[in-house]
């Protein structure tokens, strides 16, 4: 009896000390906190292609809606906060938030782990959008870009071609605008949205925004005063809430037959033929955008500075992420960065929208490179919709909006005549 004993309590005494091994091996994982706004590619590389990737790490994934995703980092990297130790980041938010010391140089690890990822199959000019002040602070997984979506089989039927210029794209959202169905979509929700918006219009229209070299606004000269003038009319064509509508209100609109054609990231592409999400599936199509100059972006992540966790191992999870393989995975949700990726015939097969997306990148162009450019786009956008409101006149809201622009700038210390 007392052998029986014993051996039960050897055997006790055994799970306990393997289960209390298992506990502490969990215990010991390093946790990474991923943080990004939810669209189908971060859902993608935050979600799939990082968990469970590095040993001795749990990537824990946060996704939430685009404003509150914006506030969330910006509290916690001004506090200084180490909840967030990998973000989700395009290059001109590198450049904002690097220009701050928000975010950890990773130059080193670059180098450190070049071979073995062989991250030379990135081209250096799409590394270099990741770079602020000659330091390299993010790892871009995939180009993204903007450009009309559009019902192919409602533009068969009438024998008509995609629009080529911004006055044929009026033209066309007026002849098929009802009731039931809008002509065109305006996606003008401040700020990020709106910017994306009017960064094509007042492009399109022959002369941008902002002076790409002295930052000067230029949006209040007679190009601006045409473009937020024909914008006007379009309003008119737009789909209800257009200027409280971001891109999910967008595509949400496309997928339930709402609207005939618009601007919208290619990263939304896929989703218009998913049967789950879509009633237009197979009837949408993709051309660049009438009169060029949509905006283009290198979207990947970065690490922030105040993280705790160890910065070799959060870049190690962006590494496996962006291996070959899982950028494959990724294509139908961005332009993958990786030259081997982005050229294999067998991933732009799977992926209708790529032409569009590779005639749009000709004339594609990011918004102006300055770390303040968002805080200059709100207060663009604030009088641009009081334009379009009828609380001011176009003409005046621009120069009014130019004004407080440039007092900002040089406030700033912007050198702004």
């Amino acid at each position: 009896m007392r052998n029986k004993t014993t051996f039960a309590a050897a055997a006790l005494s055994a799970t306990v000390i393997t289960m209390a091994v298992h506990v502490s091996a969990a215990a010991a994982d390093v946790r990474i906190a991923v943080f990004g706004h939810r669209y189908p590619f971060n859902e993608y590389y935050i979600e799939k292609a990082m968990p469970g990737k590095v040993p001795g790490t749990t990537v824990q994934p946060n996704l939430t809606a685009f404003a509150q995703f914006e506030e969330k980092v910006r509290i916690s990297l001004a506090a200084n906060s180490d909840e967030l130790d990998i973000i989700a980041c395009q290059g001109v938010k590198v450049k904002e938030y690097a220009n701050i010391d928000w975010l950890e140089p990773i130059d080193d690890l670059w180098e450190k782990y070049r071979a073995e990822y062989t991250l030379d199959d990135i081209p250096a000019n799409v590394v270099d959008t990741m770079r602020h002040n000659g330091k390299l602070y993010g790892v871009p997984f995939g180009l993204n870009t903007m450009f009309m979506f559009y019902r192919k089989d409602l533009f068969d039927e009438r024998g008509l071609a995609p629009p080529k210029t911004m006055d044929e794209y009026l033209a066309a959202a007026r002849e098929f605008h009802t009731p039931r169905r809008s002509g065109a979509q305006l996606t003008l929700k401040p700020v990020e949205a709106a910017i994306n918006e009017l960064h094509w219009h007042f492009t399109a229209a022959g002369g941008g925004w902002l002076d790409q070299t002295t930052f000067a606004p230029v949006f209040n000269r007679e190009h601006g005063v045409r473009a937020i003038e024909r914008l006007k009319e379009l309003a008119q064509v737009s789909a209800p809430g257009y200027l409280t509508n971001d891109n999910n209100e967008t595509a949400v609109n496309f997928q339930q037959d709402l609207a005939v054609m618009g601007l919208q990231w290619a990263s939304r592409a896929a989703s218009m033929d998913n049967p789950r999400q879509s009633r237009v599936a197979g009837k949408m199509a993709f051309a660049a955008p009438p009169g060029g100059g949509s905006r283009v972006i290198v979207i990947g992540f970065c690490m922030p500075k105040a993280s705790k966790a160890d910065r070799d191992l959060r870049f190690r999870v962006l590494m496996e992420a962006a291996k070959a393989e899982s950028m494959r995975g990724g294509a139908n949700f961005s332009i993958p960065s990786r030259l081997s990726v982005m050229g294999d015939p067998a991933v732009q097969a799977a992926n209708r929208h790529f032409p569009a997306a590779m005639e749009t990148i000709k004339t594609a162009i990011d918004v102006p490179p300055l770390p303040e450019y968002s805080e200059v786009g709100e207060i663009m956008v604030r009088r641009v919709h009081q334009a379009l409101a009828n609380e001011l006149q176009v003409k005046q809201a621009l120069d009014l909006a130019a004004r407080e622009v440039a007092e900002h700038l040089r406030r700033r210390g912007y050198k702004i005549d």
